[in-house]
């Protein structure tokens, strides 16, 4: 049985819990939209993933503090939830075997590269936890990116679903949810 690492950002994990899709979206739907009720997005939500999201998911598609800000200036985007929406409509249309974004958790094959993750995002007192899931994928996170034309967006998103490599890989792992805690390592 393969385990992994997660760095726990939001310091929400304990040993022996188990992690799984959150189904009720109405404490997260933003208020006051001018052109649709919040019951329609409840409604497109629920078509568009049936069995919940995982946190992520959550931040990433109702959390508009995730957007981002004018001006810009880099040919790719590399931190954005939209990217994750462009990744997960390419998933969705050519490798709906592949588990969600949106629906799993990310972990690293090694504790070293957990904390290496840590060190990189400033996180130096987030827990790192050893994971494990039934449905594994593994992808280039240098993939992740946007371009400034349609089609660059779109070989990206088609690259990583083929779980294709960059000439310096960065390797996370979707472990979409149940995901089962099994022990704080650091």
């Amino acid at each position: 049985m393969p385990y992994f690492y997660s760095t726990d950002r939001k310091r929400s994990l304990q040993v022996g819990q188990q992690v799984d899709l959150i189904k009720d979206y109405s404490p997260q739907l933003p208020s006051g939209q001018s052109f649709f009720p919040n019951s329609d997005l409840k409604v497109h939500l629920n078509e568009l993933f049936p069995e919940g999201l995982s946190f992520h998911g959550f931040q990433y598609l109702l959390n508009s503090n995730y957007l981002p800000q004018p001006p810009y200036h880099e040919h790719f985007y590399y931190k954005s939830p939209i990217i994750d929406l462009v990744f997960e409509l390419v998933r969705k249309t050519s490798f709906p075997d592949k588990p969600s974004r949106f629906q799993s958790m990310f972990a690293w094959d090694s504790l070293d590269r957990a904390k290496n993750f840590r060190l990189e995002y400033n996180l130096p007192d987030a827990p790192i936890f050893k994971i494990h899931a039934d449905t594994v994928f593994c992808a280039d996170m240098q993939l992740l990116r946007l371009g400034n034309l349609g089609v660059t967006a779109s070989f990206m998103a088609d690259k990583y679903w083929k779980g294709e490599a960059t000439e310096k890989p960065d390797w996370e792992y979707l472990l979409k949810l149940p995901v089962q805690v099994v022990e704080q390592v650091a």
